[in-house]
């Protein structure tokens, strides 16, 4: 079974996020330290270069912080996060 595009959340970090899209810097820095990591890692494989992985994490973050009250969650398979 394959992903799709989205980020899957579980059912804390939509709890998280529906916090952080209200403004909550706090669930949005939880949220941070859940998946981080796995979109570095991801971001690494992609440009093979550490410096580009971190910047584009930053930036997929500071994104998100952005737009977050524009983003909302859906039930497909988990739940993934999608803007809109």
């Amino acid at each position: 079974m394959g992903r799709q595009d989205g980020l899957i959340m579980t059912a804390g970090d939509r709890e998280l996020w529906e916090r952080a899209a209200a403004g909550s810097s706090e669930a949005f820095g939880q949220l941070y330290d859940r998946h981080a990591r796995a979109i570095y890692n991801f971001l690494y494989r992609r440009t093979a270069s550490r410096s580009d992985a971190e910047d584009l994490t930053s930036a997929v973050f500071l994104h998100a912080w952005r737009r977050r009250a524009g983003v909302r969650t859906t039930a497909a398979r988990g739940r993934r996060v999608r803007g809109r």
